[in-house]
């Protein structure tokens, strides 16, 4: 497809936040996929076994996949080497969770209306409903907002990129 114009995101958000979104985005796939890939080796899952444990997580949500990773975790001795990372992750995990759904199923839009321009430091809101309070919420944000979620999944990213790499368990 041929974008002449901008395309109704981008007449609204900044280039810059649509971006950082963007990347979120996809390292909170990769964080999923990655815990998934923990939860495999930390079973010691191999060859068959290992495809349709993958294919068996892959199914989960996310919250399921962290409750895995928790049992997992609970399952080693504490003296083992990864039994403090994973419970130290746990709780960065629970809160990417609510992040990574606001960040793919919220509706972002520019701060535009009060300020009249579209800039990064105008702020954004978020529109979604809340399926625990079953309220639609409207909250506002700023771009070191985005970019700290950013950083934060980043690291959680690495960090379980890193174990995957180095596992011997």
């Amino acid at each position: 497809m041929n974008h002449v114009s901008k395309t109704l995101v981008e007449q609204e958000l900044s280039r810059e936040l649509i971006y950082s979104i963007g990347v979120y985005v996809q390292l909170c796939a990769r964080i999923e996929k990655l815990i998934i890939k923990s939860i495999c080796l930390a079973e010691k899952a191999t060859g068959e076994r290992a495809k349709f444990r993958y294919a068996e997580l892959s199914q989960l949500s996310t919250r399921e996949l962290i409750s895995s990773l928790k049992n997992i975790s609970s399952s080693l001795t504490k003296d083992h080497l990864w039994y403090r990372y994973f419970e130290e992750l746990r709780p960065y995990l629970h809160k990417f969770v609510d992040n990574r759904h606001l960040a793919v199923h919220g509706v972002i839009s520019s701060n535009l209306a009060v300020h009249g321009v579209i800039s990064p430091n105008n702020g954004a809101r978020v529109f979604f409903f809340d399926k625990n309070s079953k309220e639609a919420v409207d909250h506002q944000f700023e771009q070191n907002e985005v970019e700290f979620m950013v950083d934060a999944a980043d690291h959680i990213a690495r960090s379980l990129d890193r174990f995957c790499k180095e596992a011997d368990l």
